[in-house]
């Protein structure tokens, strides 16, 4: 093998051993941004989550409260229900 042959199969050795890693580090970075993004998307959809519970939990608490008698008379006479006189 002549030095001019040996020079062109060791820079081709090094092109494609720099373009293998280039390759493998792009596939690399877009995984961890895909990765964060959803770790961000799931974050955002536990708060959702979290907030909807506290949510629900208030409106049966209110529903609740709206079921008792009290509250039924209280609500019935902020709106004007008079009870009919004797």
């Amino acid at each position: 093998m002549t030095e001019d042959k040996m020079r062109r199969m060791v820079t081709g050795g090094v092109v494609a051993a720099t373009m293998l890693i280039v390759t493998l580090l792009s596939i690399l970075v877009y995984n961890i941004v895909t990765i964060c993004v959803q770790n961000n998307r799931m974050a955002e959809l536990a708060a959702e989550e979290a907030r909807l519970e506290r949510l629900t939990q208030e409106t049966n608490d209110a529903i609740a409260n709206y079921q008792l008698d009290q509250e039924k008379f209280y609500l019935a006479w902020t709106h004007g229900y008079r009870p009919a006189e004797k």
